[in-house]
């Protein structure tokens, strides 16, 4: 992306020239590094959470109160993940190409935010494993609350 630009304002500068495609594509890749890393960054605890609702619980209830929110936080996705795949099917099945110059087809980008979504998806799964199995009878519930660095 910083190589794509750079190359945007050195033809701009020196060769009064543009590439026509440059917005379109950092856009793209922004969007990518966006939603591939969404499932690292809630797998490491890096994703803004309201730690003084959550410190305010008692630690028997902490865990239930995370379980109940992954559980909405997976509906949501689940429902990100249906309309951002029936985009890809439909950009797919009718050959959506963008508006600029470049005319690239929308499948290819829409379809790494779906990817991104899918990992997304799975690993608010395994949290959920995770907490559920950590929450035996017997056993405190110990979040950890601030953020591993």
């Amino acid at each position: 992306m910083i190589s794509l630009i750079v190359v945007e304002v050195i033809l701009r500068k020196l060769f009064n020239t543009s590439t026509k495609m440059c917005d379109e594509y950092t856009g793209y890749f922004q969007a990518t590094i966006i939603f591939l890393t969404l499932a690292a960054c809630l797998r490491e605890k890096l994703h803004i959470r309201i730690d003084l609702i959550f410190r305010a619980l008692p630690p028997a209830v902490r865990g239930r109160f995370e379980i109940v929110t992954y559980l909405i936080s997976l509906i949501f996705v689940s429902v990100a993940i249906w309309a951002v795949g029936k985009l890809v099917v439909d950009s797919f099945l009718l050959k959506a190409t963008s508006y600029s110059p470049a005319n690239t087809l929308l499948v290819i980008p829409q379809s790494v935010v779906l990817i991104g979504l899918i990992v997304f998806f799975l690993q608010f799964c395994v949290d959920i494993y995770e907490l559920v199995r950590g929450l035996r009878p017997g056993k405190e519930y110990e979040a950890e609350i601030s953020p591993r660095v």
